[in-house]
């Protein structure tokens, strides 16, 4: 069998979507992020995806009531995610990182599922860190070929930080789940 259980499936089926989504939306992307800062929306649609991402993420993980350190690890990311966005000039990048880190943290989260039914992966954090590198490379070398896009390595690197930054709140917030002994 090649998955260990259908949440790994659905996890699967989600990077792949995601991945795609990416992928068919190169051409279009930047005209509706032009179209959306013309009007004004940019910062408030991107607070407000950020943010129902955010929620999305952290609710789907949640068994029970949060316990402080929970709680503690998702306003230390929130704070992180938001110095990081804040410091980057381009609407383009902005996205970057947060698709980007989604992908990488269904990625992660399908790994770690696959572990937690003995397939286990070593270096998990390193292996979703490339795969996105990788993904966002694809990317970059499909924009060659795009009349109005152009290869960017800083999106590569941005990507990477997206990367870094979801396989490091959703390693933390493992942590903070784990029984205290």
């Amino acid at each position: 069998m090649i998955f260990v259980s259908k949440r790994e499936i659905r996890l699967w089926v989600i990077a792949c979507l995601c991945v795609l989504t990416i992928y068919s939306t190169l051409t279009i992307a930047r005209d509706w992020l032009l179209l959306i800062e013309s009007f004004g929306w940019g910062l408030i649609l991107f607070v407000l995806v950020s943010t129902s991402v955010l929620v999305f993420v952290v609710t789907q993980g949640l068994r029970s009531l949060p316990k402080v350190k929970e709680i503690l690890v998702s306003i230390v990311t929130v704070v992180i995610y938001w110095l990081v966005i804040s410091e980057i000039d381009h609407p383009e990048e902005r996205v970057h990182v947060i698709i980007y880190g989604i992908v990488a943290f269904v990625i992660h989260a399908a790994l770690i599922e696959r572990s937690i039914h003995g397939k286990k992966i070593p270096l998990i954090n390193l292996v979703v860190i490339g795969a996105v590198a990788v993904i966002g490379t694809i990317d970059e070398i499909i924009q060659i070929g795009l009349s109005d896009r152009v290869f960017d390595i800083h999106d590569i690197w941005y990507d990477i930080l997206a990367a870094v930054l979801a396989v490091t709140f959703n390693s933390s917030l493992r942590w903070a789940r784990r029984p205290s002994t």
